[in-house]
């Protein structure tokens, strides 16, 4: 898999984190090259470490630690431990490294644990939005908010 490197000086005239995503998908359903030359990593750096929270529709699904080198993630009960590795300064690569009980009781028994695959692809103030995929499926795309609460 080939990770692409983007950097631009444009940026996305938008407001709001929604706003950005939007119009990033809107551009990139008329000109896949266009929104990604709009594409900006000059403020990924304020994301490599801290407390974050993972919203989906306004509603916090994970609170997640992340310093250079460990990710920590709780999903109720559940918590896992994974090992980062940045892959360019937006992207970068989740690899499972252990889970407690309530994580391994909500899988499958022999269900394999995959890597993730993340790249930021908005950011503003204090918050991003990624897309994520797990490095064996190339179809399904996750995409996410990103809020950093330790300001």
């Amino acid at each position: 898999m080939t990770m692409l490197v983007l950097l631009s000086t444009t940026v996305l005239k938008a407001q709001t984190t929604k706003d950005i995503t939007d119009e990033f998908f809107k551009t990139y359903e008329k000109s896949p090259q266009e929104a990604l030359n709009s594409y900006s990593q000059e403020k990924c750096e304020n994301f490599k470490t801290g407390k974050f929270q993972n919203l989906e529709n306004g509603i916090v699904k994970a609170d997640i630690e992340r310093n250079d080198s460990i990710q920590t993630e709780k999903y109720g009960s559940k918590e896992i431990k994974l090992k980062i590795k940045w892959i360019d300064d937006c992207s970068y690569r989740l690899i499972f490294l252990e889970g407690n009980a309530a994580f391994w009781d909500s899988r499958p028994k022999d269900m394999p644990t995959y890597d993730l695959i993340v790249k930021i692809i908005a950011t503003d103030e204090n918050s991003y939005v990624q897309e994520s995929k797990f490095d064996i499926d190339d179809d399904t795309i996750y995409r996410s908010k990103i809020i950093k609460v330790d300001q």
